[in-house]
């Protein structure tokens, strides 16, 4: 008897800028081998697949850097009417949709169709990879779990085309499972055991994660909204990477975590132990922000001595009250101790970066400025996270109110190179201004 096929599609992205550090299709990954572990089979077909020959043959080719970062292909898409003015052009980043259809059609007719989405601002992708996959095959079941299906379930069931849109997890009981009751599919009875399709993509660069979630409550994440949090374990991570490796080669590794450092002692620290022993030269990243907190001496220089080679820290201001209102998460009469800890583990300024988090509503660009000007003083550079207004977050209610931007009926307006907050406070010319003194700080 046939094995049941899912065709798991990693869809092109829509935005006006678009830049790989470390961006993979994790989730696919994930849910790919829970499948292949109860018996389907399956195929990852990757829209942001920077290797692809086809598209190659008719673009130019990409730069690339040695950690597995760099450009994706890229060509110039249009805007819709509620971005009229905003001076910026969208892009579509991927493969050519040549490209993507030629791969469509080299597949069997699947039994489901499970697409990614990402960002809810990359909905158009979405778009694009459901009329794609009904061209090919007409009415075969099509369901979108993710990110903007779980932040904007609604609005995803009513322009995506998809017949089933997942919200949160696709291992729960109301995830997969469900949907493939209602099409007579074989359920999935092993359990979920946190492991990944060992796939090409990971070849320049690959991606683990400790924990799930994060226990914070932030008022400018949704996190909490995506994922519970729940702590990993040491031993599968550390066994995930090194069947990685053998498999692939890969030697660069970048981690997912929102909150790398909660339980450090039972899941983060163990690992580090697992990697120094075994002797592995690897690379390790941490693209998403850590809390500097958390962070003390001997886990620096465990972390030193495994290969991190860049670390980032959300410090988002220099403003207690900030702190005080938003996040909660970060001492600053301790930061200058923390920072000569960082540099005294043998990190340097080059490999630290800071994340300074610019234009949530009501913001002055004064505040940003300060937390620029404050970092120099320590010799750090304060990168700009310019902010997203994301549903489901407490900001949102008030980004609502106060954008001028349609952001409760029009995902596309929460990306943040459009400036959804921007006022009278914090002009579109402050953020650019920002943004170039963070560059000469």
């Amino acid at each position: 008897m046939e094995k049941p096929y899912a065709l798991l599609i990693a869809p092109p992205v829509y935005d006006f800028a678009l830049y790989d550090l470390f961006l993979k299709p994790y989730a696919l990954l994930k849910i790919g081998r829970w499948l292949e572990l109860n018996g389907w089979q399956v195929s990852l077909l990757n829209c942001l697949d920077y290797s692809d020959q086809e598209t190659l043959a008719v673009s130019k080719k990409l730069r690339r850097k040695p950690d597995g970062t760099g450009k994706f292909f890229k060509t110039f898409s249009k805007n819709p009417p509620c971005l009229d003015g905003v001076g910026k052009y969208l892009s579509r980043y991927g493969i050519s949709r040549e490209s993507f259809s030629h791969r469509l059609s080299e597949c069997r007719r699947p039994d489901i169709v499970l697409i990614a989405s990402g960002m809810t601002y990359w909905y158009y992708g979405v778009i694009e990879a459901v009329e794609a996959v009904r061209r090919q095959w007409g009415p075969v079941p099509v369901a979108v779990g993710g990110i903007y299906a779980t932040l904007m379930t609604e609005h995803c069931r009513n322009v995506s085309g998809a017949d089933f849109v997942i919200k949160g997890d696709a291992q729960s009981e109301t995830g997969l499972n469900q949907i493939f009751r209602k099409l007579d599919l074989p359920e999935c009875d092993v359990p979920w055991n946190d492991d990944m399709l060992v796939h090409p993509v990971l070849r320049d660069a690959a991606v683990l994660r400790m924990n799930r979630g994060c226990p914070c409550h932030c008022s400018y994440c949704a996190s909490r909204q995506i994922s519970s949090f729940e702590k990993g374990s040491p031993e599968l991570a550390f066994a995930l990477m090194e069947k990685i490796h053998r498999q692939l080669g890969t030697v660069n590794f970048a981690f997912y975590d929102d909150a790398i450092l909660v339980k450090k002692e039972e899941v983060f620290i163990p690992f580090l132990r697992m990697v120094e022993r075994s002797g592995y030269k690897f690379n390790f990243y941490l693209p998403n922000a850590l809390h500097l907190d958390r962070l003390d001496p001997d886990t620096a220089a465990l972390m030193v001595r495994c290969g991190f080679r860049e670390i980032r820290i959300g410090f988002e201001s220099s403003d207690i009250r900030f702190h005080d209102q938003n996040d909660r998460k970060l001492d600053l009469q301790t930061f200058p101790e923390k920072v000569d800890m960082l540099f005294r583990c043998g990190f340097s300024k080059e490999n630290i970066g800071i994340y300074v988090l610019a234009g949530l509503p009501g913001q002055y660009a004064g505040e940003v400025e300060d937390s620029l000007h404050y970092l120099a003083e320590y010799g750090l550079r304060g990168n700009i996270a310019e902010y997203s207004t994301v549903p489901g977050t407490i900001l949102w209610d008030e980004c609502v109110r106060k954008s001028k931007f349609p952001v409760e009926t029009e995902p596309i307006c929460h990306n943040n190179s459009i400036f959804p907050m921007q006022w009278d406070g914090f002009t579109v010319a402050d953020m650019e201004r920002l943004k170039r003194l963070s560059k000469t700080l």
